[in-house]
């Protein structure tokens, strides 16, 4: 079994640098810039001690579900609103990884988690 890579600490200047960038375009907000932020701030809210890095694990998972969409669907998104009109167009709302053998016969699509949900 491999070792767990070390998360990097907290640091305040890449919240200021990622919330810049994402701030840029409030019509379409750029998901990489958005979730590094959203990282960097539950690193710091981690600090508050075990259950709280429980509780922002969900947040974790859903920046690294949206990074995941980013590449699936590169050069048809470029930000959080363009993933919510495509999922929407598609019919991927409702798709949340746990549901997903109910709702699509669709193999590819078992494991997606919507960026919406």
């Amino acid at each position: 079994m491999e070792p767990k890579e070390k998360e990097e600490p907290f640091n305040y200047n890449l919240v200021v640098k990622y919330c810049g960038e994402a701030c840029q375009n409030f019509e379409d907000i750029p998901i990489e810039p958005f979730c590094l932020a959203m990282n960097e701030y539950t690193k710091l809210l981690k600090l508050l001690g075990s259950a709280m890095s429980l509780a922002f694990s969900d947040i974790t998972s859903k920046t690294a579900a949206l990074m995941g969409h980013l590449k699936t669907f590169k050069g048809q998104i470029k930000g959080l609103m363009s993933l919510i009109q495509l999922e929407l167009r598609l019919g991927l709302q409702n798709l949340s990884g746990d549901n997903n053998h109910k709702l699509t016969k669709n193999k590819n699509l078992l494991k997606y988690e919507s960026g919406i949900n």
